[in-house]
């Protein structure tokens, strides 16, 4: 976590939420409570999107957002949230090609030093490789 500080402060970028999904599917944000109220006590807006699963079968926008009001998290308005249908057809494609096995996190860094998180090379090859570059 120290090295993607640095990573971050370098670059003079800033975490300013966390996205979350758990193999039952609960949409609950316990698991990721403690880790969203410092980042909420960094950053003001800070944001926690949770993928509700319930909703991939009927390809739709499937994160429920909360945001921090003044001491508690609450639920970001669906409407709030714009979506192109590009993006949902891009992303139907790329859980169909099950891609998010390729996806690398932090915890796969630690354990093998040279896998990296930052997923470069993620769409290499794929037509979304322009918009990473960008």
């Amino acid at each position: 976590m120290h090295a993607s500080a640095l990573i971050l402060y370098a670059g003079d970028l800033e975490i300013v939420g966390l996205y979350h999904a758990t193999p039952s599917g609960s949409t609950e944000m316990t698991p990721v409570k403690a880790i969203a109220d410092k980042l909420a006590q960094n950053f003001a807006s800070a944001s926690v999107w949770t993928l509700d699963a319930s909703k991939l079968p009927e390809k739709q926008f499937a994160f429920k957002g909360l945001g921090r009001s003044k001491d508690e998290w609450r639920a970001i308005s669906g409407d709030s949230v714009s979506l192109g249908s590009e993006v949902l057809v891009e992303t139907t494609r790329l859980i169909g090609e099950m891609r998010f096995l390729e996806v690398v996190d932090f915890d796969d860094h630690l354990i093998d030093g040279n896998k990296s998180w930052l997923n470069e090379k993620l769409f290499e090859g794929d037509k979304l490789a322009k918009l990473q570059s960008d």
